[in-house]
């Protein structure tokens, strides 16, 4: 399927935002917050958090890492600018992704 310079139509589903191509759902977009887990001896740690991107079609998630962090003591409109910004990374990597299936 040819995606090459086409721009993802954005839904927003809950905390998930749908990149809609050619009528198409092709990739999800979420931010995961911060979680404990454990390092290879048991010990407690905190996973990083952060913007995560997955194809409809590969579900191995893949981190936006230069993406703007959500953080609650952020305002409305600093929210909406670091989603906006995510957005965008994760509108590069899609289109990556897809031109490397075209390719």
């Amino acid at each position: 399927m040819q995606h090459e310079d086409k721009r993802p139509h954005w839904q927003q589903a809950g905390r998930t935002y749908c990149a809609v191509i050619d009528g198409r759902v092709q990739a999800l977009v979420y931010w995961d917050e911060p979680q404990p887990a454990h390092d290879e001896r048991g010990e407690p740690l905190v996973a990083d958090g952060g913007w995560f991107w997955f194809p409809t079609d590969d579900p191995t998630p893949w981190q936006l890492p230069n993406a703007p962090a959500l953080r609650s003591d952020m305002s409305f409109e600093e929210l909406v600018e670091a989603t906006e910004a995510a957005l965008d990374q994760a509108q590069h990597a899609i289109a990556e992704h897809f031109a490397g299936e075209a390719g």
